[in-house]
């Protein structure tokens, strides 16, 4: 019988260096230096899971602007390629997922971080009907919030422009954050993302990797959302991370509060 009990120990002790492995791997690799590592109790098959679904996260978009997927890394790069003269909006490029966006690891949260150079805007829109769905990508030369059912964080004033399925241009206009993607600097990227949870419908946006507090208005329920970005001006680009690299933001940490939170 004493043979058998420190048999299991040693099998315990052999798991629990297994997962703090796994749970060092995750922390190499997902988050970034100066971020704290996780501290939820998992099993090594829970820490495989994570990493599995971090480096399974991907996306087919619906855009006009030029596109480049850097191999290996998950990141996908667009490029505003129009150069028209004209109004001030004439050369704007909607960028869209095909696929509503995948929940982050289980938690219960949505993510995901855009890098851009000029200026535009970021947020997530409606995949539901057809109508939704064309007012974002390769015909639009919409911004983020202004048709359909969408949600976005616009850089030349800072607020968020949200439409909840009335006219196009039927839009509210909430003051939110900083203004971001100062022209002409494209030397200076902005780094802006955008979480939400259906749970309660909550929607948050970041900045460089600050919390900028929650959108006051709850999103509207039993949609289906897709990220998507707009591209102010020839020559603005940015590239999309959905997680197969570490983000700017700890969202980690973030969703690692809410869990908690909620099994209190």
């Amino acid at each position: 019988m004493y043979e058998i009990l420190m048999v299991c120990r040693e099998w315990n002790v052999i798991g629990e260096q297994a997962k703090d492995l796994w749970q060092t791997m995750y922390h190499a690799r997902f988050q970034r230096l100066g971020q704290s590592m996780l501290d939820i109790p998992k099993s090594v098959r829970e820490w495989k899971v994570w990493c599995a679904h971090r480096l399974g996260l991907s996306m087919e978009y619906n855009t006009r602007a030029r596109i480049l997927a850097s191999r290996g890394t998950g990141i996908v790069a667009f490029f505003n390629i129009r150069h028209r003269s004209g109004y001030w909006g004439d050369n704007i490029l909607s960028v869209r997922g095909e696929e509503k966006l995948q929940e982050y690891n289980a938690t219960g949260w949505y993510y995901f971080e855009t890098k851009i150079w000029g200026q535009g805007s970021v947020g997530i829109v409606s995949l539901l009907t057809a109508e939704h769905r064309n007012a974002y990508g390769f015909e639009s030369e919409n911004h983020v919030g202004w048709s359909s059912v969408a949600y976005g964080y616009h850089s030349d004033d800072g607020k968020i422009y949200s439409n909840t399925g009335g006219e196009d241009f039927d839009y509210s206009v909430e003051p939110y954050g900083p203004t971001w993607g100062e022209l002409p600097d494209y030397d200076k990227p902005q780094i802006i993302g955008c979480g939400y949870t259906l749970r309660t419908n909550r929607l948050f946006f970041t900045l460089d990797g600050a919390f900028l507090g929650y959108f006051s208005e709850r999103l509207l329920a039993g949609i289906p959302y897709t990220l998507a970005v707009s591209l102010h001006e020839y020559r603005s680009h940015a590239q999309v991370n959905l997680g197969h690299q570490p983000f700017c933001f700890d969202f980690d940490q973030f969703c690692e509060k809410h869990i908690f939170s909620e099994m209190s």
